[in-house]
């Protein structure tokens, strides 16, 4: 999409203030528009989000404070979930066929399946557009696999395809398995945005299994890990070596714990023991863990991981590892 519609287009939904920052090339810089949702100060002052224009690829906006990404389109509908305002789907259609207007995609139905009421809490709509994506797709097996992960990962971890933006999309639910977002993690080579957040917070614990509080009763310890590719993973690890019913990964969707994902690990009563990858994020959070969940989990233990982070891992040298903790 050219740059001047881009503005044109920003300009239409009141995005564009004195702290819009408008370089000569292709990039604009913005205050967050989601900012009074998911930024934890509810303001963007000093502009993190960034829109990347493109006449060849779809324009893409990155907040580099919340984390949201995506097309342009998507940031309007977004818009549109939040507030309720009608004007934002406009806008979102309008900037969808600018970028994909070659007649080789179904609007409607990208459309019709966003359709719903506004995204508030825990938002009905974003679970209708979720439960709407294809199930059992050989792209979603084929990436799970190139990741060593087993199959049986796609059923129990309930993994969907969003094809517009041709990203695998693993749901977020709440410990009593209830929905309540998304991460897509996109499958093409080199990717700008290889993750996605499709609505839900990352001040929760990421319980990817929907079934967690059923088998909460049999484990012993919680894993607890940065991202969400990690936890798939090391589930898969440990369903091969037979010690899913001891163990259970939980991801924190980010290197900073929240003072409500240590809420909610307290609450367990379990040994939680953490799994950081040897990078400045991951020290970051081996620091921060310790400090915050050193009061309130009982017999929290971590270790930081060398080479590899815990989605590298094989079984064996998941086990290793494991009887290492202790």
């Amino acid at each position: 999409m050219h740059r001047d519609k881009v503005i044109s287009l920003l300009a239409a939904a009141g995005i564009l203030n004195k702290e819009t920052v408008i370089s000569r090339g292709q990039q604009i810089n913005i205050s967050c528009p989601l900012a009074q949702w998911t930024h934890k100060k509810k303001v963007d002052v000093h502009p993190s989000c960034t829109v990347r224009c493109s006449l060849d690829k779809e324009t893409i906006y990155y907040c580099f404070s919340c984390k949201d990404c995506g097309p342009l389109w998507m940031l309007f509908d977004t818009l549109r979930s939040f507030t309720g305002d009608n004007k934002f789907r406009k806008l979102a259609l309008e900037a969808f066929l600018e970028d994909n207007g070659d007649g080789n995609v179904n609007v409607e139905r990208v459309f019709s399946l966003r359709e719903a009421e506004p995204l508030q809490a825990c938002a009905n709509g974003l679970s209708t557009w979720f439960y709407g994506l294809d199930v059992g797709r050989p792209e979603v097996v084929e990436y799970i696999k190139s990741r060593g992960v087993i199959e049986d990962a796609v059923r129990c971890f309930n993994l969907r395809w969003d094809s517009v933006e041709k990203r695998v999309v693993f749901p977020m639910y709440t410990f009593d398995g209830e929905f309540h977002g998304a991460v897509g993690r996109s499958v093409v080579k080199d990717a700008f945005i290889r993750y996605r957040m499709y609505g839900g917070s990352k001040a929760h614990l990421g319980y990817g299994f929907p079934y967690f509080s059923e088998h909460f009763s049999k484990i012993k310890y919680v894993l607890l890990m940065e991202g969400f590719i990690d936890e798939v993973k090391t589930w898969s690890n440990l369903v091969q070596l037979g010690l899913d019913s001891v163990y259970f990964p939980l991801c924190a969707y980010t290197s900073s714990l929240s003072d409500e994902q240590c809420n909610a690990l307290s609450l367990f009563y379990k040994p939680v023991i953490g799994l950081w990858d040897d990078d400045p994020a991951g020290r970051g959070a081996r620091v921060k863990s310790l400090t915050k969940l050193s009061r309130k989990v009982p017999n929290y233990r971590d270790v930081l991981l060398g080479k590899k982070d815990p989605g590298e891992l094989c079984p064996e040298e998941l086990e290793k590892l494991l009887k290492e903790i202790g």
